[in-house]
Formats: structure tokens, sequence, C-alpha cells
């Protein structure tokens, strides 16, 4: 899309995207750890605990795709981020301000977090939009209303010796 775009023109899209999806990511109780350039990484069930950090994480999935396919009907062909890939684990990891004493900022550390960036990875080669590992549907315990999975199998990330279980997660339009 840059090519497509002023540097101006694409600064105001990335920005409206981003006043979208940091008012839906509040809502669902996750906390926007930072942007890097058109991707949002985001924290659940910390820095405070949360009850089910991995089913609202889905439902906050769910939520983001229903709102850009509105805003998509709603630009009639105005270009725009109305596609996004995600890519949800659920693990340990160590929060907390890391820097030097010039600059801090709040994150999270660990294998987790890692693998997280992983899983958001194999979108591309799987021809999917919204990855999801078994250690997060295991502790979901349910699915967000008018989603479903689909097994994508187990596999091989970087950083890891054993394979990943994946699944998609598929958003339905509701009317």
């Amino acid at each position: 899309m840059s090519e497509k775009l002023t540097p101006d023109e694409l600064i105001e899209m990335v920005n409206d995207f981003f006043a979208e999806m940091a008012t839906l990511i509040h809502e669902h109780g996750g906390v926007i750890r930072q942007f890097v350039g058109d991707e949002i990484m985001v924290i659940f069930g910390a820095p405070s605990p949360m009850d089910n950090h991995a089913k609202a994480a889905m439902e906050l999935t769910a939520d983001v795709y229903r709102r850009l396919w509105e805003l998509e009907a709603e630009a009639q062909g105005k270009l725009g981020f109305y596609e996004v890939k995600v890519g949800i684990h659920s693990g340990t990891v160590v929060c907390g301000n890391v820097g030097s004493p010039d600059r801090m900022e709040y994150t999270a550390v660990g294998d987790d977090v890692n693998l997280a960036s992983r899983v958001m990875g194999l979108n591309k080669g799987l021809k999917t939009l919204a990855l999801v590992s078994k250690e997060t549907v295991d502790l979901a315990q349910s699915l967000p209303h008018g989603t479903e999975l689909n097994s994508k199998g187990s596999h091989a990330v970087k950083g890891r010796e054993n394979p990943v279980e994946i699944f998609e997660l598929k958003v339905s339009k509701i009317s």
C-alpha cells in the first residue's frame, strides 16, 4: 500500500487503523505493548491478572475482523487495513520495565512471547489470517460466538525443539 500513497496519507491511514484497534483492545482488557510498523503487540493478563485471557484474546480477534469488515464496507473502495494477520499464544512471561537509565519501556519477555510472534508468522505459509496455539485453545475452554477452530496440525517454529500444534480461528460475520 505504501507505494500507492503519499507518506502523509499512509501515516493518516495507519493512525486511523491504530485508533480503531486500540478502542477494541481496551474494551477486551488488552494492553498495547507496542506499535511496530503496522503491527500491534497486545498483552492479556498483565500487568493486571485476568480471569480468562485466552478467551479474551480470541474474542478481540473476532471483533477486530468484524470491525474491519464494517470499515471496508463504509470505505467504498478506499484503501485501508481491512485484512490483518493475528497470532495468539498463551504462556509464562515476565513483564516489567526494561531499558537503560535514559529510556525505559514496559515489555514482556520470554520464550512464549517469541512463540506468539512465530505463530503469527505461520499465517503466510498456511494462507490463514488468525492462528491460535493449542495452549491458548485449552485455556479458553470455549470459543467466542460466531467462531470455529480448524486444526492446522503441528508445525516446526524457529527456536523450538518440538513442533507447535496450531488452529485457525475462523470468524463468521454476524448479522
